[in-house]
C-alpha cells in the first residue's frame, strides 16, 4: 500500500481527533481546562463563565467576580442535589451570601480545578449543576 501525502494527513487528522475526544469526552463532562480555556462536551469555551444544569442544559454567561441569586435561578430550576460554584483558578469569585446555602440542595464553593473534578466525579451519581468561573 502506497502512502500518499493526503493519506498521511488524513491519518494524522484522525489520530488527532481521537486523541481530542479521549481527553475531552463528548458525554457531558469537562475535559482539558486551564484559565480562560474550558472544554465541556468536547467544545472549547473561551473566557466566559459556564453554567451546566442538572438536566444537561448548558449556557455561557458573562464573566463576573460575583455570583448573584438571579444568576443561579436557572441552575436551581433543574432541581439539582448538588450545586457547585467554581470560584476561579485563583478563587477571585465571591458568591452572594444568600446562595452559599440552600434549602433545596447542597451548595459547595470550590476553586475551579476542584469544582471540575467534583462535577466530573459526581455526574451520573447525583443531579449536579455547576456555575464555573473560567478565569481568575
Amino acid at each position: 500500500m502506497k502512502f500518499t501525502r493526503q493519506k498521511v494527513d488524513l491519518l494524522l487528522a484522525g489520530v488527532a481527533l481521537i486523541g481530542w475526544l479521549v481527553v475531552n469526552p463528548p458525554v457531558g463532562r469537562f475535559g482539558y481546562c486551564r484559565s480562560g480555556w474550558t472544554v465541556y462536551r468536547s467544545v472549547p469555551r473561551l473566557f466566559g463563565d459556564l453554567q451546566v444544569r442538572a438536566d444537561g442544559q448548558v449556557r455561557q454567561v458573562p464573566r463576573s467576580h460575583g455570583v448573584r441569586p438571579d444568576q443561579v435561578e436557572w441552575l436551581l430550576e433543574s432541581q439539582p442535589d448538588l450545586l457547585i460554584i467554581g470560584t476561579g483558578w485563583q478563587e477571585a469569585v465571591q458568591p452572594d451570601v444568600s446562595i452559599q446555602s440552600s434549602d433545596t440542595c447542597e451548595v459547595l464553593k470550590l476553586p475551579t480545578p476542584e469544582a471540575i473534578r467534583l462535577y466530573n466525579a459526581q455526574r451520573g451519581k447525583r443531579r449536579v449543576a455547576i456555575h464555573l468561573h473560567s478565569t481568575c
